[in-house]
């Protein structure tokens, strides 16, 4: 009786350990298809956020080397605000992130990686936006320095162009705020300012010359009568 109780109480034993075993063994296998199920979502997170990154990192660099860089090339004296060229300055000057790699195999460096570059992401893409509001305000500062010396010139060159049609040309691009055509038209005005100045010139010259010449051959001319009246006294 006692050997078929201790038996029973053996098998037992052996039962729960054989049970226990089993689920230690399922509980690993779980836990570890669990990591690596957690592994791979880091991995594919972080790969997403790099190449969100490398898109908005893109779009800056392009801007940067593209139309800021042509408007850095403008100067405080060709923009009507200089504070426009000031700011354009500073948001150049801007400390780009540092480059972030995904670790391979880590799941806790993965995620701060994916974590980290979705910070640099929003940071490309706020910086892209402002950089391009900066070189916005410098070309639009520089169009209406354009456009008041456009001005200025129009009103001052009233009466001293040698042909007024050009003059119309420059309003008209005025009008149109069209910096190209402005500068156009500018150079016309400019040029037949010249040529009216320089024929008002010669004219003048002329004009001098011929009454010179006048007066001269007046004076001859009374000069001979004099003589000749002088040689007829007896």
């Amino acid at each position: 009786m006692l050997k078929s109780i201790w038996a029973d109480k053996r098998k037992r034993v052996a039962l729960i350990a054989a049970i226990s075993a089993v689920v230690l063994v399922i509980a690993g296998v779980g836990w570890f298809a669990w990591s690596k199920h957690e592994l791979s979502v880091a991995g594919a997170s972080c790969s997403s956020a790099a190449e969100n990154v490398e898109s908005a990192r893109a779009e800056y660099t392009k801007l940067v080397a593209g139309d800021a860089k042509s408007a850095g090339e403008v100067t405080s004296d060709q923009v009507k605000d200089e504070k426009t060229v000031g700011a354009l300055e500073s948001e150049l000057k801007v400390n780009k992130p540092n480059s972030v790699d995904c670790p391979v195999g880590d799941t806790k460096g993965l995620k701060d990686a994916a974590s980290e570059l979705s910070e640099q992401a929003e940071w490309y893409k706020t910086h892209e936006a402002s950089l391009s509001k900066a070189v916005e305000n410098v070309n639009a500062s520089k169009l209406d320095k354009v456009i008041d010396d456009a001005n200025a010139l129009l009103a001052d060159s009233d009466g001293k162009v040698a042909d007024n049609a050009v003059r119309d040309e420059l309003a008209k691009a005025i009008e149109a705020k069209d910096e190209q055509q402005i500068a156009q038209a500018t150079t016309k005005v400019n040029d037949s300012i010249a040529a009216k100045t320089q024929a008002d010139a010669q004219a003048t010259q002329q004009s001098y010359s011929y009454s010179y010449s006048s007066s001269r051959n007046s004076s001859s001319a009374s000069s001979s009568a004099s003589a000749g009246g002088l040689r007829n006294v007896p």
